[in-house]
């Protein structure tokens, strides 16, 4: 994958991810995993605490997806990259 001016380009990803799906997967898991700890709670059950860990963990990375959206820096320049949309 090259530019115009030939110099070699890398790409991290060969798509862009759809910044709405995320943040609609975002706030319906967040629903989700308020409710398993409303419950866990509520019913004081010990043996959801790997889930709401799992949640925790999960949340952390699913709102790290989004940044993917924007553009990267160049490694090489140390300048953001353009979008090629």
């Amino acid at each position: 994958m090259s530019d115009n001016n030939g110099q070699g380009s890398f790409v991290l990803y060969h798509y862009t991810p759809s910044l709405a799906g995320a943040v609609i997967f975002v706030a319906l898991f967040i629903l989700g995993a308020i409710a398993h700890i409303y419950l866990a709670a509520r019913f004081r059950t010990r043996h959801f605490t790997a889930l709401i860990i799992g949640c925790i963990c999960t949340f952390a990375l699913i709102v790290l997806h989004p940044t993917a959206h924007s553009p990267l820096q160049d490694p090489q320049t140390n300048t953001p990259r353009q979008s090629k949309h």
